[in-house]
């Protein structure tokens, strides 16, 4: 997928095969829905395109609105505390 970041670039760079700077050149210029495949699963880099998924297939979750979540009171008082014992009873 595209990677922008040159940290994340050079990260690729150290499991990319020798001899494909050509490819990994070309990871800031992918486009949507394309990828770089690599590996022992294909004998060279390979750029694919990764089909568009329907309407009916795509995940209906939705992200959590943190910012209005987080402003709900909780039912039980000692939820913290509780989650907090739990925690240290698992631990042992």
């Amino acid at each position: 997928m595209r990677l922008n970041n040159e940290r994340d670039q050079k990260f690729v760079s150290h499991v990319m095969p020798e001899g494909a700077e050509g490819s990994l050149n070309s990871l800031s210029s992918l486009q949507n829905r394309e990828a770089l495949a690599v590996g022992e699963g294909v004998e060279a880099p390979v750029r694919l395109l990764v089909d568009k998924l329907d309407e009916e297939h795509l995940p209906s979750s939705g992200s959590p609105s943190y910012s209005v979540d987080w402003q709900l009171g909780l039912e039980d008082p000692n939820f913290v505390r509780a989650t907090i014992e739990r925690w240290r009873r698992t631990g042992q």
